[in-house]
């Protein structure tokens, strides 16, 4: 039985998924306009939250690289985002508001 080990990181260009067994990148995760500032991955593995620039945070499938769609827009830069537990998403930011 293999299980699967990856790492995920996010810059102005994207986001990068690596699968640690085989050693390679496997996917980029990109959209149009977003610059990325802040990732987190949902404990099983199949959905990444990304914070943007502007303040939003989008929802990816990461099997298929697909965008999900966002979850809300903050006021100021968003300085912290968590899973809490599979299908709760927590945010934080400047504007103070979680």
């Amino acid at each position: 039985m293999t299980t699967s080990r990856g790492i995920a990181s996010c810059s102005v260009d994207g986001i990068s998924l690596y699968d640690l067994n085989k050693k390679i990148l496997f996917r980029k995760l990109q959209t149009e306009t977003n610059k990325f500032v802040k990732i987190a991955v949902e404990v099983g593995g199949e959905v990444l939250a990304a914070a943007d620039e502007s303040y939003e945070v989008l929802l990816f499938d990461i099997r298929t690289g697909n965008l999900i769609g966002s979850v809300g827009r903050h006021e100021g830069p968003i300085t912290s985002l968590l899973f809490v537990r599979p299908g709760v998403l927590a945010s934080g930011s400047w504007d103070r508001s979680v």
